[in-house]
């Protein structure tokens, strides 16, 4: 019996073919056979060669297998091998995220069991030469329910930065699925967009905390002018209790409390 054959997570980190350049590839299988091998290691796990190995299933030709000996950890071999293809530091850092999290995307019906990663963000930081924090930034893009695929697809083939995906990711579904369909140009300006509302959002924020503050330093003052007695008292300890709870959540400093 045939030993079992698995995709090595980190050649399943690596971006698929697109849905055109796969069909061509089948059909090219199916015409001319497999005419690169599928390079596996001693474990019979797939180094290289995942989409034909997937093409090869889909048209039913049997895939052609080469051992090659790798010495220390395969990831490295994969990524050195497939560096042409990981030109651009957000392609990269999307196949480490991948590797770092356990997902390279689903293997076909037909295709063999995808082996369960456990490398662990720190050693593929390690292996790939990329720091945790841009790894972080790709996870981010690839959160669930959060970038739509074909938005990953324009990292993957470089046409956007990781840092466009990252505000573009941020937009809504609609926007990010009709913006993809244009042009990596609209992912852009997608990105510029969603960048503004949030940085007006925030300044809105910032607006409307800094006159809270003016209006309640006012009214300390009032209260520290007329103090609590008469008509005033019940006024009076009301805005003291505000200044005292918006001191407690990082409102007011303690100075402007007491004024």
């Amino acid at each position: 019996m045939s030993p079992t054959v698995t995709i090595h997570p980190a050649c399943m980190a690596l971006p698929g073919l697109p849905a055109k350049a796969f069909a061509d590839l089948c059909d090219s299988i199916k015409a001319i056979g497999l005419q690169q091998p599928i390079l596996v290691d001693g474990d019979h796990r797939v180094l290289d060669g995942k989409n034909r190995l997937w093409a090869a299933n889909e048209v039913g030709v049997a895939p052609r297998f080469q051992k090659v000996e790798v010495a220390g950890d395969p990831v490295q071999w994969v990524f050195e091998l497939n560096r042409h293809r990981l030109r651009k530091n957000g392609q990269l850092a999307l196949a480490a995220a991948r590797l770092a999290t356990a997902e390279g995307g689903r293997p076909r019906k037909t295709s063999p069991i995808e082996e369960v990663s456990s490398y662990t963000l720190e050693r593929v930081s390690e292996l790939m030469g990329v720091s945790k924090t841009v790894i972080g930034r790709a996870k981010f893009v690839l959160a669930e329910k959060r970038a739509v695929d074909e938005l990953i697809e324009y990292l993957e083939r470089g046409e956007i930065t990781l840092g466009c995906a990252e505000w573009a990711s941020q937009g809504h579904h609609k926007e990010q699925t009709e913006a993809c369909a244009d042009s990596a140009k609209a992912v852009r300006a997608l990105a510029t967009l969603v960048r503004a509302r949030k940085e007006s959002s925030k300044t809105a924020k910032k607006r409307k905390a800094a006159d809270f503050d003016d209006g309640l330093r006012e009214a300390l003052e009032w209260v520290n002018r007329w103090g609590r007695y008469g008509p005033f008292a019940e006024i009076c300890d009301a805005v003291v209790a505000v200044a005292e709870r918006s001191r407690k959540i990082g409102g007011i400093n303690e100075a402007s409390a007491q004024a």
